[in-house]
C-alpha cells in the first residue's frame, strides 16, 4: 500500500509489533506485575480486582449476580428508548465499524456473517461479560438491521464510488494528474488525492459450490473467526484490566488493528485466489496479536475477575447452545466437504485421494483411462 505514503503503513506495522512484545511481556511477568504497570500507565485505574465491574458498568451493580438477572434493563420497545439508543456512542460505533468492515471485506457475504455470527456470540457470553446483554429489539433491530446494516450500506456506496473511478496518474495529461501545474487548486487537489487509493480493486471470493472450493472456504472461515476473536477480545481486555469501554485504549486499539487488518486482508485474498503461494508478513503478525490476546486475556481475567467459579458457571442453556452450534456446524461442514468431493467438483483429478474411492465416477473413470 503507497497512499498516503508508506511509511504511514510501516509505522502502523511497526506499532502493532510493538503492541504485540507488550502482549509477550505481559505473560512473562507474574499476573499482579502486568496489572501494577498497566496501572502506572493509567493512573485512573485502582481499587485492584474488586473495582472490575464497578469500572467497566455505568450502573455500579453490587455484584456479578444481579447483572445475570436483567433487572437494570428496560427493555419496552418504544419511541424515547429507540431514540436514545440511536443517538448513543455505540450505534455510531456500529455504523463506522461495519462501514470498515464492508470496505475491508468488499462483500455482503462475508458482513452479514460476520454480523449474525458476533450477536449470537454475545448472546452465549453475556455469562461472562455482563455488558452484552441487551434487549431482543436492541441485538436484532438496532444492532443486525439497524446500525450495521446502514454502516454496510454506506460502505458499499464507498466501495461503488471506488470501483467506477478511473485511476490515470499521467504526468502529461493535465485532466488527469493532480501534479500537472503549479495553481494553489491543483497543489490542494494534489494533497488530498493522496489520501485516496493508488488504485482499486473488487473482491470476488469464493463462495459457491460449483468447483473444489473447501479448502478456500475453511481459509475464510479462518478470516472471518480471526477478526472476530479480536474484537471479541477487546471486551475481555476491558475486563481483565478493569477498563472502562469509553477509556482511550479501547478506540486507539481498534483504530490501530483495523488500520492494520486493512493491509492483511488484502494478502489473504491473494492466497486465497492462487496468486501467491505464501501468506503475507502482516497476516502472520495479526495472527500472533490473536493468540497473544487471547492468552493474556485468559492469564489476567482470571486473576482479577471473579469468573470461571461455580456460582459464575455458563448457564445450562447457553452451553447446551453452544453445544447444539459446534454439534450443527460439524454436521454441516462433513456434509459440505463430500457434496463438495462426489458431485460437484470437477475434474475428478481434483478430489483428494481419500475421496476418489468414494466416487463412482472416478472408478468408471479410471477404468476407461486404461482399456
Amino acid at each position: 500500500m503507497v497512499r498516503p505514503h508508506p511509511a504511514v503503513w510501516r509505522a502502523i506495522h511497526g506499532i502493532v509489533l510493538v503492541y504485540m512484545i507488550i502482549l509477550v511481556s505481559l505473560l512473562v511477568v507474574p499476573p499482579r506485575l502486568g496489572i501494577q504497570a498497566v496501572h502506572m500507565l493509567f493512573p485512573e485505574l485502582h481499587g485492584g480486582p474488586q473495582a472490575v465491574l464497578t469500572n467497566i458498568i455505568d450502573v455500579e451493580p453490587a455484584s456479578h449476580d444481579s447483572l445475570l438477572s436483567f433487572d437494570h434493563l428496560q427493555c419496552g420497545l418504544t419511541v424515547g428508548h429507540v431514540i436514545r439508543s440511536m443517538s448513543s456512542i455505540w450505534f455510531a460505533a456500529h455504523v463506522v465499524g461495519y462501514w470498515a468492515k464492508m470496505c475491508i471485506f468488499r462483500d455482503w457475504h462475508m458482513c452479514w456473517t460476520y454480523s449474525f455470527a458476533f450477536e449470537f456470540a454475545e448472546l452465549g457470553l453475556v455469562w461472562l461479560v455482563p455488558e452484552f446483554q441487551e434487549c431482543w429489539w436492541d441485538s436484532l433491530l438496532m444492532d443486525v438491521f439497524g446500525a450495521n446494516f446502514i454502516g454496510m450500506c454506506l460502505g458499499r456506496l464507498t466501495l461503488y464510488h471506488l470501483e467506477c473511478r478511473a485511476y490515470v496518474w499521467n504526468l502529461h495529461d493535465p485532466e488527469n494528474s493532480p501534479k500537472h501545474g503549479r495553481q494553489l487548486g491543483r497543489k490542494f487537489k494534489r494533497v488530498m488525492l493522496q489520501f485516496t487509493p493508488y488504485s482499486w480493486s473488487r473482491y470476488d471470493w469464493p463462495l459457491d459450490a460449483s468447483h473444489w472450493s473447501l479448502t478456500l472456504w475453511l481459509i475464510e472461515l479462518a478470516l472471518l473467526t480471526q477478526c472476530f476473536v479480536l474484537e471479541i477480545n477487546s471486551f475481555f481486555l476491558i475486563h481483565a484490566f478493569a477498563l472502562r469501554p469509553s477509556h482511550i485504549f479501547s478506540p486507539v486499539r481498534q483504530l490501530v488493528l483495523a488500520l492494520h487488518g486493512a493491509q492483511a486482508v488484502p494478502e489473504w485474498y491473494e492466497y486465497i485466489k492462487g496468486h501467491t503461494r505464501r501468506i503475507g508478513h502482516n497476516v502472520w503478525l495479526l495472527s500472533c496479536v490473536t493468540v497473544l490476546e487471547s492468552i493474556v486475556c485468559l492469564r489476567y481475567g482470571k486473576a482479577t475477575h471473579p469468573f470461571f467459579t461455580h456460582r459464575t458457571a455458563p448457564p445450562r442453556g447457553d452451553f447446551i447452545a453452544w453445544v447444539i452450534q459446534a454439534a450443527f456446524f460439524s454436521v454441516t461442514l462433513l456434509w459440505l466437504a463430500l457434496y463438495l468431493a462426489l458431485y460437484k467438483a470437477r475434474p475428478l483429478v481434483d478430489l483428494p485421494l481419500w475421496l476418489k474411492g468414494l466416487s463412482y465416477e472416478a472408478v468408471e473413470d479410471d477404468n476407461t483411462k486404461y482399456k
